[in-house]
């Protein structure tokens, strides 16, 4: 008796264990669907794919986000912040989760003064970034504050500055390496020549 109930166990704790590879399969594929769906432009889609994990797992910590995102693009402004409600205060996500609720806020005509609150709060953590710059910079005119809105397009144009400098450097590395492999590739193919001519053979004789 004591070994038949063993065997149900095992029996059940095996299909427990089926069941939930199955679901985590199930889910992990709609999360990467609903990424490149995302990624592809196709929100819609995206939306239907990542609603399904958003409902069944928390695991995917990034799905709210992701949420946001779409409602965002589809104008769907008062949504984008009920979307990040959970991830507000995570101690990974919250900042992306305030940038996009202080974006949908603005686009959605959200109070100014309360807005800016949110600006500067968020420009303690990152100062450099060009998003929470520009849209400080357009609170402030709405706000008739001129001389706080050219101080942050300022800052937003050193930063701009700084990142068109990053590219051109960037670009020269990219060149030095693509100069080194061709340099390379035209070695190795002069030796593969050497190798396959008759010279090459009578010395090996």
């Amino acid at each position: 008796m004591a070994f038949r109930r063993f065997i149900l166990f095992c029996c059940f704790v095996s299909l427990f264990a089926i069941f939930s590879c199955s679901d985590s399969e199930t889910l992990e594929k709609n999360y990467l669907a609903g990424k490149e769906e995302y990624a592809k432009g196709n929100l819609d889609s995206a939306l239907n794919y990542l609603n399904q994990v958003d409902k069944e797992d928390s695991c995917y910590s990034d799905t709210p986000i992701y949420l946001a995102k779409i409602e965002f693009y589809k104008g769907n402004f008062k949504k984008v912040e009920e979307r990040l409600e959970d991830v507000l205060d995570d101690p990974i996500l919250g900042f992306q989760a305030k940038l996009w609720k202080l974006k949908a806020g603005y686009a959605g005509g959200k109070d100014r003064k309360t807005l800016l609150s949110l600006v500067d709060e968020l420009l303690l953590v990152d100062s450099s970034n060009l998003d929470l710059l520009i849209i400080s910079a357009k609170i402030n005119i709405e706000m008739g504050k001129i001389s706080d809105a050219i101080r942050s397009y300022n800052r937003a144009v050193i930063q701009e500055d700084k990142i068109a400098l990053a590219k051109k450097e960037l670009a020269l590395i990219y060149g030095k390496v693509d100069s080194k492999n061709k340099d390379v590739e035209a070695v190795s193919a002069s030796n593969a020549t050497i190798k396959r001519s008759p010279q090459s053979k009578n010395k090996r004789k």
